[in-house]
């Protein structure tokens, strides 16, 4: 009933839109593997080599975001992430901080990155906010080829931006994202 007074709001910019996409959008079906295939390989963005049509995570809005000053503090259970998140754009807005981990060396079954968290924040135009992420140790497990999960030391790259962090991300608007190495 009120829909179409929802979409005025949005397009005469009394509502800043705030949403992002929960799926990968392929670039063509080609791109996608058989359907029969049930290999993770080409699916989703934690797999997907090709480039997608729109990206997971991927959202538009008003304003614009920057993201600087990543942080990792590794405790005994857990790893302390802080990042500053400034809206540079002319109005205030919602946004959503996506933080992703990926092996800093990866074998080919491993996914290239997994959102591990995220925040909704509120920032006024002009504002700062240091947001912060505290993740369980199981947010760096990974699924062997036995399918059982295990965290695996190494060096991991964590990953703050708005929308999952790629190339086509940053081309369609997003901010670039920013990253940490830490020593898991």
């Amino acid at each position: 009933e009120e829909g179409g007074n929802a979409v005025a709001d949005v397009i005469f910019g009394d509502v800043n839109p705030s949403a992002h996409l929960p799926v990968t959008f392929p670039a063509c079906t080609s791109d996608l593997p058989p359907f029969d295939d049930y290999n993770m390989k080409g699916r989703t963005y934690r797999y997907a080599t090709k480039e997608p049509l729109f990206p997971f995570g991927f959202g538009l809005t008003y304003t614009k975001w920057e993201f600087k000053n990543p942080a990792c503090k590794v405790n005994e259970d857990s790893v302390s992430v802080t990042v500053d998140v400034k809206n540079t754009g002319d109005c205030d807005g919602d946004e959503s901080v996506q933080l992703y981990v990926a092996k800093s060396e990866r074998s080919e079954n491993d996914p290239i990155c997994s959102l591990r968290a995220f925040k909704k924040v509120h920032i006024a135009k002009g504002g700062c906010e240091t947001v912060r992420f505290e993740l369980s140790k199981k947010a760096f497990e990974t699924i062997t080829d036995e399918g059982e999960s295990e965290i695996q030391s190494g060096r991991y790259r964590v990953i703050v931006s708005d929308s999952s962090p790629d190339s086509v991300s940053v081309k369609l608007g997003a901010s670039v994202p920013v990253e940490v190495s830490v020593q898991i």
